[in-house]
């Protein structure tokens, strides 16, 4: 069984998610049911798929966990520029979406890795 935590990318995007969860504690009260739970939600989905998929079997199965968290990695970015949007004294807002873009481009590095790896993989 594959331990997740050598991967530097799983390990970045649960302190990133750590970090958003932070971060949403802090908004106004009234912004909890719509917003911050999408954002949350894609945050947590992020680090559990790439935990999740490591686990898989195959190669084929690994990388479409690594697509999902990709997607919610999308999604997560497009709902931290509305928050950035929203509450532009919250500084906090950037770095986190700096860190984002960061841990997408090292998905979809492991993504590539992966897929390399279905090639040789049997069917």
């Amino acid at each position: 069984m594959r331990d997740p935590n050598k991967l530097e990318v799983y390990v970045r995007s649960v302190d990133l998610a750590a970090e958003v969860l932070i971060l949403c504690e802090a908004l106004p009260v009234r912004f909890r049911k719509q917003l911050i739970d999408q954002v949350v939600r894609a945050a947590l989905s992020i680090p559990g798929n790439i935990g999740e998929g490591n686990g898989k079997d195959t190669h084929r199965e690994y990388l479409q966990y690594l697509r999902t968290a990709t997607g919610s990695a999308n999604e997560l970015a497009a709902y931290l520029d509305v928050l950035r949007k929203a509450f532009p004294a919250v500084v906090k807002i950037p770095a986190l979406r700096e860190e984002l873009t960061t841990c997408k481009k090292m998905l979809a590095g492991l993504a590539k890795t992966v897929r390399s790896r279905i090639e040789t993989e049997p069917d």
